[in-house]
Protein backbone atom coordinates (compact mmCIF):
# COMPACT_ATOMS: atom_id res chain seq x y z
CA UNK A 1 0.00 0.00 0.00
CA UNK A 2 1.50 3.29 -1.12
CA UNK A 3 0.53 6.85 -0.36
CA UNK A 4 2.12 9.74 -2.23
CA UNK A 5 3.11 12.72 -0.12
CA UNK A 6 4.49 16.11 -1.10
CA UNK A 7 6.85 18.26 0.96
CA UNK A 8 6.16 21.97 0.94
CA UNK A 9 8.08 25.18 1.44
CA UNK A 10 5.81 27.76 3.05
CA UNK A 11 5.87 31.26 4.49
CA UNK A 12 4.43 31.73 7.95
CA UNK A 13 1.92 34.42 8.90
CA UNK A 14 3.25 37.97 9.30
CA UNK A 15 6.53 36.95 7.74
CA UNK A 16 6.30 38.23 4.18
CA UNK A 17 7.88 41.59 4.95
CA UNK A 18 10.80 39.89 6.65
CA UNK A 19 11.14 37.38 3.87
CA UNK A 20 10.98 39.84 1.02
CA UNK A 21 13.14 42.44 2.73
CA UNK A 22 15.85 40.12 3.90
CA UNK A 23 18.03 40.23 0.81
CA UNK A 24 18.17 44.01 0.81
CA UNK A 25 18.89 44.46 4.51
CA UNK A 26 20.87 41.27 5.24
CA UNK A 27 18.40 40.31 7.96
CA UNK A 28 18.32 36.90 9.54
CA UNK A 29 15.97 34.44 7.86
CA UNK A 30 14.46 31.94 10.30
CA UNK A 31 13.71 28.59 8.66
CA UNK A 32 11.63 26.07 10.60
CA UNK A 33 12.36 22.50 9.47
CA UNK A 34 11.41 18.96 10.46
CA UNK A 35 13.71 17.09 12.82
CA UNK A 36 15.47 14.95 10.19
CA UNK A 37 16.24 17.90 7.88
CA UNK A 38 19.91 18.25 7.02
CA UNK A 39 22.00 20.25 4.55
CA UNK A 40 25.80 20.31 4.20
CA UNK A 41 27.35 23.25 6.04
CA UNK A 42 29.28 24.37 2.90
CA UNK A 43 25.98 24.66 1.03
CA UNK A 44 24.45 26.82 3.78
CA UNK A 45 27.59 28.96 3.88
CA UNK A 46 27.47 29.40 0.10
CA UNK A 47 23.86 30.57 0.27
CA UNK A 48 24.66 33.08 3.01
CA UNK A 49 27.67 34.38 1.09
CA UNK A 50 25.80 34.82 -2.18
CA UNK A 51 22.59 36.24 -0.72
CA UNK A 52 23.88 38.23 2.23
CA UNK A 53 21.18 36.59 4.36
CA UNK A 54 21.97 34.95 7.68
CA UNK A 55 20.14 31.63 7.98
CA UNK A 56 18.81 30.40 11.31
CA UNK A 57 17.75 26.74 11.03
CA UNK A 58 15.16 25.82 13.68
CA UNK A 59 14.41 22.12 14.23
CA UNK A 60 10.70 21.70 14.94
CA UNK A 61 10.39 17.95 15.43
CA UNK A 62 8.31 15.78 13.11
CA UNK A 63 5.99 17.51 10.64
CA UNK A 64 2.87 17.26 12.80
CA UNK A 65 4.72 18.49 15.87
CA UNK A 66 6.21 21.32 13.82
CA UNK A 67 2.77 22.36 12.58
CA UNK A 68 1.38 22.35 16.12
CA UNK A 69 4.18 24.74 17.14
CA UNK A 70 3.24 27.06 14.27
CA UNK A 71 -0.39 27.09 15.36
CA UNK A 72 0.46 27.72 19.01
CA UNK A 73 2.80 30.60 18.12
CA UNK A 74 0.59 32.11 15.41
CA UNK A 75 0.42 35.52 17.11
CA UNK A 76 4.22 35.71 17.32
CA UNK A 77 5.65 33.48 14.57
CA UNK A 78 8.84 31.63 15.47
CA UNK A 79 9.98 31.42 11.83
CA UNK A 80 9.74 33.22 8.52
CA UNK A 81 9.78 30.14 6.29
CA UNK A 82 8.66 26.58 6.99
CA UNK A 83 9.99 23.50 5.21
CA UNK A 84 8.53 20.00 5.40
CA UNK A 85 4.76 20.33 5.81
CA UNK A 86 3.22 17.73 3.50
CA UNK A 87 0.02 17.72 1.47
CA UNK A 88 -1.97 16.00 4.22
CA UNK A 89 -0.97 18.46 6.94
CA UNK A 90 -1.04 21.61 4.82
CA UNK A 91 -4.85 21.51 4.89
CA UNK A 92 -4.69 21.81 8.68
CA UNK A 93 -2.18 24.65 8.36
CA UNK A 94 -4.44 26.56 5.99
CA UNK A 95 -7.44 25.96 8.22
CA UNK A 96 -5.52 27.45 11.16
CA UNK A 97 -4.51 30.45 9.01
CA UNK A 98 -0.82 30.21 9.91
CA UNK A 99 0.48 30.63 6.34
CA UNK A 100 0.43 33.36 3.76
CA UNK A 101 1.32 33.18 0.05
CA UNK A 102 4.76 33.88 -1.34
CA UNK A 103 4.71 34.22 -5.11
CA UNK A 104 8.42 34.66 -5.83
CA UNK A 105 9.45 33.50 -9.29
CA UNK A 106 12.40 31.49 -7.97
CA UNK A 107 10.17 29.55 -5.59
CA UNK A 108 7.74 28.71 -8.36
CA UNK A 109 10.57 27.50 -10.60
CA UNK A 110 11.59 25.10 -7.81
CA UNK A 111 8.11 23.56 -7.57
CA UNK A 112 7.80 19.92 -8.65
CA UNK A 113 4.08 20.49 -9.33
CA UNK A 114 2.27 23.83 -9.75
CA UNK A 115 0.02 24.68 -6.81
CA UNK A 116 -1.99 27.67 -5.71
CA UNK A 117 -1.96 29.11 -2.22
CA UNK A 118 0.76 29.55 0.41
CA UNK A 119 2.84 26.49 -0.52
CA UNK A 120 5.51 25.42 -2.98
CA UNK A 121 5.82 21.66 -3.56
CA UNK A 122 9.56 20.93 -3.63
CA UNK A 123 9.66 17.13 -3.25
CA UNK A 124 7.49 14.04 -3.08
CA UNK A 125 7.76 10.48 -1.86
CA UNK A 126 5.73 7.31 -1.44
CA UNK A 127 4.97 6.13 2.09
CA UNK A 128 4.90 2.35 2.47
CA UNK A 129 6.10 -0.53 4.64
CA UNK A 130 9.85 -1.21 4.57
CA UNK A 131 11.03 -4.68 5.59
CA UNK A 132 14.38 -6.14 6.61
CA UNK A 133 15.19 -8.71 3.91
CA UNK A 134 17.89 -10.40 5.98
CA UNK A 135 15.61 -10.76 9.00
CA UNK A 136 12.79 -12.37 7.02
CA UNK A 137 15.18 -14.65 5.13
CA UNK A 138 16.67 -15.87 8.41
CA UNK A 139 13.33 -16.31 10.18
CA UNK A 140 11.63 -18.12 7.31
CA UNK A 141 8.48 -16.06 7.89
CA UNK A 142 6.66 -15.06 4.72
CA UNK A 143 6.02 -11.38 4.14
CA UNK A 144 2.44 -10.28 4.87
CA UNK A 145 0.54 -9.66 1.65
CA UNK A 146 -2.30 -7.60 3.11
CA UNK A 147 -3.08 -5.46 6.13
CA UNK A 148 -5.28 -8.27 7.44
CA UNK A 149 -2.40 -10.74 7.28
CA UNK A 150 -0.22 -8.24 9.15
CA UNK A 151 -2.68 -8.36 12.06
CA UNK A 152 -2.25 -12.12 12.48
CA UNK A 153 -0.38 -13.55 15.53
CA UNK A 154 2.57 -14.61 13.32
CA UNK A 155 3.51 -10.92 12.95
CA UNK A 156 3.17 -10.00 16.60
CA UNK A 157 5.67 -7.34 17.78
CA UNK A 158 7.18 -6.95 14.29
CA UNK A 159 5.84 -3.57 13.10
CA UNK A 160 6.73 -0.06 14.19
CA UNK A 161 4.74 2.93 12.92
CA UNK A 162 4.90 6.63 13.68
CA UNK A 163 2.36 8.56 15.73
CA UNK A 164 -0.15 10.01 13.23
CA UNK A 165 -0.62 13.05 15.49
CA UNK A 166 3.02 14.15 15.19
CA UNK A 167 4.53 12.37 12.19
CA UNK A 168 4.01 13.05 8.49
CA UNK A 169 4.58 9.44 7.31
CA UNK A 170 2.59 8.18 10.29
CA UNK A 171 -0.36 10.37 9.32
CA UNK A 172 -0.04 9.38 5.66
CA UNK A 173 -0.04 5.69 6.60
CA UNK A 174 -3.15 6.12 8.73
CA UNK A 175 -4.93 7.84 5.82
CA UNK A 176 -3.83 5.01 3.51
CA UNK A 177 -5.37 2.40 5.82
CA UNK A 178 -8.62 4.38 5.88
CA UNK A 179 -8.60 4.67 2.08
CA UNK A 180 -7.91 0.95 1.72
CA UNK A 181 -10.21 -0.48 4.38
CA UNK A 182 -12.80 2.19 5.04
CA UNK A 183 -12.88 4.31 8.19
CA UNK A 184 -14.62 1.89 10.57
CA UNK A 185 -12.61 -1.14 9.45
CA UNK A 186 -9.38 0.85 9.53
CA UNK A 187 -9.81 1.92 13.14
CA UNK A 188 -10.74 -1.65 14.04
CA UNK A 189 -7.51 -2.78 12.33
CA UNK A 190 -5.46 -0.25 14.30
CA UNK A 191 -6.98 -1.58 17.52
CA UNK A 192 -6.14 -5.16 16.59
CA UNK A 193 -2.61 -4.15 15.60
CA UNK A 194 -2.01 -2.50 18.98
CA UNK A 195 -3.20 -5.69 20.64
CA UNK A 196 -0.82 -7.59 18.35
CA UNK A 197 2.18 -5.64 19.62
CA UNK A 198 2.51 -2.87 17.02
CA UNK A 199 4.77 -0.13 18.39
CA UNK A 200 3.90 3.54 17.86
CA UNK A 201 7.05 5.67 17.82
CA UNK A 202 7.02 9.44 18.20
CA UNK A 203 8.53 10.10 14.80
CA UNK A 204 10.27 8.74 11.71
CA UNK A 205 13.84 9.02 13.02
CA UNK A 206 13.03 7.03 16.15
CA UNK A 207 11.14 4.35 14.22
CA UNK A 208 13.71 3.98 11.43
CA UNK A 209 17.01 4.51 13.20
CA UNK A 210 16.18 3.06 16.64
CA UNK A 211 13.44 0.43 16.23
CA UNK A 212 14.06 -0.97 12.73
CA UNK A 213 16.21 -4.13 12.75
CA UNK A 214 18.35 -2.86 9.86
CA UNK A 215 19.67 -0.25 12.29
CA UNK A 216 19.99 -2.42 15.40
CA UNK A 217 16.38 -2.41 16.62
CA UNK A 218 13.94 -5.26 17.15
CA UNK A 219 11.27 -4.47 14.52
CA UNK A 220 11.78 -5.84 10.96
CA UNK A 221 8.80 -3.89 9.57
CA UNK A 222 8.63 -0.09 9.61
CA UNK A 223 6.47 2.59 8.03
CA UNK A 224 8.82 4.70 5.93
CA UNK A 225 9.41 5.92 2.37
CA UNK A 226 9.95 3.94 -0.83
CA UNK A 227 13.31 5.71 -1.11
CA UNK A 228 14.52 4.54 2.33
Amino acid sequence: MLRRTFSFLTASVAASALLLGAAASAQELRVLVHGSFSLPKPMLAQFESQSGIKLSIIKGGDAGEMLNKLILTRAQPIADVVFGVDNALVVKAQGADVLEPYAGAAAQRAAVVPLEGPVVAVDYGYVNLNYDKAWFAKSGLALPRTLEELAQPAYRNLLVVQNPATSSPGYAFMLATIAGLGEEAAFDWWGRMRANGMKVAKGWSEAYYTDFTRNGGSRPLVVSYASS
